[in-house]
């Protein structure tokens, strides 16, 4: 793990200011998890900066993100990287 990033379960209630449209591959990914095709555990983390102000935001993984929404899953496991003084 680097240095500033920490590897942990987020909710997506906390990516709710964003503004993420369903598109084919956000789609498809949704699918395959309901199959059972690919399991959420065995995806990557999305990647996640905590502002100076207080708030997340989604650097990496909309797809992953909006595929979990669309499936009810509440969770997804996140490297987020805390922002000091507007550094990483």
């Amino acid at each position: 793990m680097k240095e500033g990033v920490q590897d942990i379960w987020v909710s997506l209630i906390y990516l709710k200011d964003q503004k993420l449209p369903i598109n084919p591959e956000s789609f498809n990914l949704a699918m395959k998890l309901k199959t059972g095709q690919i399991h959420p555990e065995g995806l990557p983390p999305v990647k996640v900066s905590y502002r100076c102000d207080g708030r997340l935001h989604l650097d990496d993984g909309r797809h992953r993100v909006v595929a979990f929404k669309l499936l009810g899953i509440s969770r997804i496991k996140a490297d987020i990287r805390i922002m000091r003084g507007g550094n990483l």
